[in-house]
């Protein structure tokens, strides 16, 4: 079950593979689960407040990440960013990016939908999950 990686080029827009596009599917992984901590996730309903840049970035993680319904470890699995992709986020809440709504668009999801991702759990001992890959 390991993914190829495919659409990772950071100068133009990255094609989706068809198993990444599945919203709220739950990961059959148990230790991708397990990510997605960061030092100050947002409580329920609290919008964090923006505290950074749109920008690209690639999942250097393996075998893949979770993206969830909110910037919280604890939130739902929205879907899996597997190892190689390449997305387009806004940082917004300390190591956490919601994916923007143009990236939700291009994998046919509700633009009004929250997908976040963890970029850096080196807190939580399992390293850098995804990179920057240029400017936007």
């Amino acid at each position: 079950d390991a993914p190829s990686p495919s659409g990772t080029r950071a100068s133009q827009t990255p094609t989706p593979s068809a198993a990444t596009t599945s919203p709220r599917s739950p990961s059959s992984s148990s230790r991708p689960e397990a990510l997605g901590g960061g030092s100050s996730p947002s409580e329920g309903g609290d919008a964090p407040s923006p505290s950074g840049a749109r920008g690209w970035y690639r999942v250097i993680a393996q075998p893949h990440v979770p993206c969830r319904c909110a910037a919280n470890r604890d939130a739902p699995t929205y879907m899996v960013l597997r190892h190689g992709e390449v997305v387009e986020a806004e940082v917004l809440h300390g190591d956490w990016a919601r994916l923007t709504r143009e990236e939700l668009a291009r994998r046919g999801l509700p633009e009004q939908d929250d997908a976040w991702v963890l970029l850096d759990a080196t807190s939580l001992g399992f390293g850098v999950l995804l990179e920057p890959v240029g400017d936007s």
